[in-house]
Parts: structure tokens; sequence; C-alpha cells
């Protein structure tokens, strides 16, 4: 079913809507949810609120994209997840890892201050992200934004995981010195930059503290198969 008709039947109060959604996008936002939660109940936890959240945001939301909605709802589902008991360990390794090479831009920064602008931060991102090769967009976007290994990334577009590797090191660089130069990266900033998502009217009650911080990046979806 198209995209428009499934939103029809969510404005009609159609709970077949649900199931369509379930078809169509269940495989990829299963994998969103585990690229973050390493446990089986908690990803169909997640699952579960984010259908509910879907039901509940639209109506009065139209989503001009419905692909990219919903992989947003279900990632702020997730890492509420996480940081609703963070001293539970729920987080999975890849997202382990992603924090990790945030944190390595953090060391070689050397920002000191937890101050940003994050308007101008989320227009360095925009800027940064449009100039990058549509190959390295798709790379960056995968591991930093759905959370995915790099062996995952490597197979999926037939490239060898030291090229991937070497993209996503290339890019961290190009990254942190693109939000030095603009003068509004600090440290807030770069241990965030993962987490380039904008909240919009839909109620994507994400408890991370860089949930509003960067635009949302819908406009990279569609590049980037399910």
């Amino acid at each position: 079913m198209e995209d428009e008709q499934i939103v029809e039947l969510l404005f009609a109060r159609e709970e077949q809507a649900v199931a369509e959604i379930q078809l169509k996008y269940g495989a990829l936002c299963m994998r969103i949810a585990r690229s973050v939660l390493s446990s089986p109940e908690d990803q169909e936890e997640c699952l579960n609120d984010t259908w509910l959240q879907i039901w509940n945001a639209v109506p009065p939301v139209r989503p001009e994209n419905l692909r990219a909605f919903i992989c947003r709802i279900v990632r702020c589902r997730a890492l509420d997840i996480i940081r609703f008991d963070a001293r539970k360990k729920r987080c999975s390794s890849n997202y382990v890892q992603v924090e990790e090479e945030m944190d390595a831009i953090l060391a070689s920064s050397g920002f000191e201050h937890d101050l940003i602008d994050e308007l101008a931060f989320s227009q360095v991102i925009n800027r940064w992200l449009k100039g990058l090769s549509p190959r390295d967009r798709v790379v960056f976007v995968r591991r930093y934004w759905f959370f995915e290994a790099t062996a995952a990334i490597a197979e999926r577009m037939d490239l060898p995981q030291g090229t991937v590797r070497r993209i996503l090191h290339q890019c961290r660089k190009e990254l942190a010195k693109a939000g030095q130069l603009s003068g509004v990266v600090t440290s807030y900033a770069a241990r965030h930059i993962s987490l380039f998502v904008k909240r919009r009217s839909a109620p994507i009650h994400s408890r991370h503290p860089a949930a509003s911080l960067l635009q949302d990046v819908s406009q990279f979806h569609r590049s980037i198969s399910s």
C-alpha cells in the first residue's frame, strides 16, 4: 500500500493503517530498535510503543515523508528506553561504539564549555551533510542515525569494511572541523552529534538532551534503501 493511502487510513481512524505500517515498515523498525537496544523484550516494547505513538500522532500531524516520520519515532522511543534506567545496560554494542566514536571527537576537539547555539549547529550539520557525496552521506547516516554496524553497512553498500571505516573516520574529522570553523561546536554538541533529529509537532517525547539539537534528515532517507 502507498504511504499516502496509509496516512488517509490513519486520518479515517481505520485500524488497518497500523497493520499496513507493520507490514511495510515493521522489519525496518525492528532493525532500528535492535541497533539501539540489546534486549528482545525492550525491542518489542519499543515497536509496540511506536505503533501506538503513530496512531496518536496522525492525525493531527500529516507526515510529508511517512518512512522518515516512523523511523524518527522508533529511534526516539528506543533512546527513551535506554535513558529511562541507564543502570540496566540496555543499549546495544553498536550504540556503545557510536557513543565512543563521538567521545573521540570530543577528546580531540579541546572544547571545555557545555554551551551551544543549537540553531547554528543544526545549520552546520545540514550544510555539511549536503556537501557530502551520496555514498559518504548514506554511510554516515546509517552509522550515526540508524546505529548500524560497519560490517552491516559494508555488506549493504557492497564496500570493504576498511573503506567504510575510512569514510566514517574522515567524516568525523571533517564534521568536527566544520563545527570548529563555525564557532558553534562545544563538548555538548560533539558528544551528541549522532543524534541529528529535530522534534516537530508530533509527540516524540525523547528525553535525550540532544533530541531537539539538530535538523531532521528526512531528505536523506530517500537515498537510503530500506
